[in-house]
């Protein structure tokens, strides 16, 4: 895995009852503007979905997992309530993004 964002990603698609967050924040070349969806799924448990095609799933404000959206990532969490615990982390776990860290070890 060496690149973390899907190409023609197109946030309006997912996550349609969520509005699109847009912020403008300050790097080392100046400004860029990052747009992301939030999904609450239960009191402390957010979903964050970003313009990249990056999700990231957060729970009581530390990331749990942050992987990279497809249809099937998708499906599951328009079935959220419905899915197992087990299926939802199994899932996540073969699209999670990996740092280059990660991959050098």
């Amino acid at each position: 895995m060496g690149n973390y964002v899907i190409e023609n990603f197109n946030l309006e698609y997912y996550l349609k009852d969520c509005e699109i967050i847009t912020k403008v924040v300050k790097d080392l070349d100046g400004y860029i503007t990052l747009k992301h969806k939030e999904l609450r799924l239960a009191e402390e448990l957010t979903l964050y979905l970003y313009d990249s095609g990056q999700a990231t799933l957060e729970y009581r404000g530390r990331e749990v997992e942050t992987f990279m959206w497809d249809k099937e990532a998708a499906g599951l969490f328009e079935n959220f309530y419905f899915v197992s615990a087990f299926e939802l982390f199994e899932t996540l776990r073969s699209k999670r993004w990996r740092s280059i860290y990660d991959e050098r070890n």
